[in-house]
């Protein structure tokens, strides 16, 4: 069997091969340090390696169990719910922040109280 690659897969990079590093951790040390809310997009082409480095500035933020990390892929939800991303983006939001208030309230032995 021949065991040549032909092409790559559409996979996000798990490994700085391009010497960005040190600008994702940059980005990293700035959302940590930041003193006020912010907003921060990430934009390119396709196929220019935002999900890449979305993972790679994640997996830097996650070390940081005082953060809570929403993720929410625009592209899943723009052809269903078109330009009215809003709903969707405030769903997983609210999810994402029950689920974070549950493993809270497990880990110091409270009792969930909110409700679906």
């Amino acid at each position: 069997m021949n065991n040549e690659t032909y092409g790559y897969a559409d996979t996000p990079a798990l490994e700085d091969h391009l010497g960005l590093k040190k600008y994702f951790d940059g980005l990293s040390s700035f959302i940590l340090n930041c003193p006020e809310p912010m907003t921060i997009a990430i934009q390119g082409g396709w196929r220019s390696g935002k999900t890449s480095a979305i993972e790679m500035i994640l997996k830097e933020l996650g070390e940081h169990k005082d953060l809570i990390q929403i993720k929410f892929n625009t592209w899943q939800y723009s052809r269903i719910a078109g330009d009215n991303l809003f709903l969707p983006l405030l769903r997983r939001m609210v999810d994402t922040l029950k689920e974070q208030i549950a493993i809270k309230a497990k880990e110091q032995g409270k009792r969930q109280i909110i409700g679906r």
